[in-house]
């Protein structure tokens, strides 16, 4: 035991004088100095959290017409159709047929005045989030629901 003591403190000794020896601020001969551990994990973490070039952030815009309506302060739409309109089923046809889903509107930018628009059919052009668009444009399809 006091012979595995000894071989112990001579290696830590010896690598306290290695380490004495390579300081890493004094650049050896021709050698680039070693950049510092902070500075590795700092690069890694930007090469990982870097956006890929030509990917978008997020769902894809998708667009959906309806029939717009006022629900309190916010604003929906109903009898929804187009790709990407949400289907629910009914209880009532005892869940065999889907039909329409209503889809909350948020966000809206104030040049759409989507204010103006309620009780016209209009085509909205967002990102859908489960039944919540956040809306990019709003454009009239008819003047009425019908």
């Amino acid at each position: 035991m006091l012979h595995a003591l000894g071989i112990a403190v001579l290696s830590t000794a010896m690598l306290v004088v290695l380490a004495a020896q390579q300081s890493p601020n004094a650049p050896q001969s021709g050698a680039r100095p070693r950049p510092s551990r902070a500075a590795l994990n700092a690069a890694e973490e930007r090469a990982i959290w870097a956006p890929i070039p030509g990917a978008q952030s997020g769902p894809p815009p998708v667009t959906i017409t309806g029939c717009l309506e006022q629900r309190g302060d916010g604003f929906r739409l109903k009898d929804t159709s187009g790709d990407a309109a949400p289907r629910a089923r009914s209880w009532k046809s005892v869940f065999f047929k889907k039909g329409t889903a209503p889809v909350d509107l948020v966000d809206a930018p104030r040049s759409a005045n989507v204010a103006s628009h309620v009780g016209e059919q209009v085509r909205v052009t967002g990102v859908l989030e489960d039944r919540d668009m956040r809306v990019r444009s709003l454009q009239r399809v008819a003047a009425s629901c019908s």
